[in-house]
């Protein structure tokens, strides 16, 4: 990958404020859309399948936890390089986390071998520690001991606060030092994305959210995986 091959396109950008401070996002979707057609063409294709999969809006009610599992094996396969990809897992680990929170929070056993419940790096790790508050991920993400009284208390404002915080700060860890490369410009439409929700953001409609979550069964199984956090 040719270094700095992207300076126009990310000096295109306008600054995004953090986000819980912001009262509108700086620039429209139609807008970002318009600059991302300065990507090449292999990365714009990278780009579709990546809003496909971690969309600009809240995943349909209907897809499965298979099916979201499925996209991002198929992601896996499409993306080479590894910092681009570490980029997309800042949003996958906070997600299997969550998954396994609120699945534990119902009362359900440790998901048994074999069955498909989260993806990304921790599932088996998480599935072993079962057990432990925090999954033995407490020191790696010291955001979830936060999360599992939120959720204990349902409070889905600060739930959601407190996740976007985490992905934003992931993402800018990553994408500390100064380039101009591909994997900025995705950790970039990440956080448009974040900040996008936020200064949208409704009250109400994350308490109905959050009560979907906790308890809806669809198919007579937990589809806990497939929404967005």
């Amino acid at each position: 990958m040719k270094q700095n091959q992207y300076y126009d396109l990310i000096a295109s950008f306008p600054h995004l404020k953090d986000f819980v401070r912001a009262e509108r996002s700086p620039i429209s979707r139609e807008r970002l859309r318009e600059r991302l057609s300065m990507l090449m063409s292999e990365d714009r294709q990278t780009v579709e399948h990546i809003a496909a999969f971690i969309p600009w809006q809240r995943h349909p009610m209907e897809r499965t936890d298979d099916e979201m599992i499925a996209e991002y094996k198929h992601l896996q396969t499409l993306i080479t390089d590894e910092r681009v990809m570490e980029v997309v897992n800042t949003r996958i680990d906070v997600r299997t986390i969550m998954a396994a929170l609120r699945r534990r929070a119902r009362g359900m056993p440790a998901p048994r071998k074999g069955v498909q419940w989260g993806m990304g790096r921790w599932v088996h790790h998480i599935q072993e520690n079962w057990e432990d508050p925090d999954f033995k991920l407490g020191s790696v993400y010291p955001w979830i001991s936060q999360a599992r009284e939120y959720i204990s208390t349902a409070d889905p404002v600060q739930l959601e606060k407190l996740l976007m915080s985490e992905n934003w700060n992931r993402l800018d860890s990553l994408t500390g030092i100064s380039n101009f490369e591909f994997e900025v410009v995705v950790a970039y439409l990440l956080k448009w994305d974040i900040l996008s929700r936020w200064v949208g953001y409704d009250g109400n409609e994350a308490r109905m959210r959050f009560e979907e979550l906790m308890t809806e069964v669809m198919h007579g199984t937990e589809e806990l995986f497939d929404r967005e956090d």
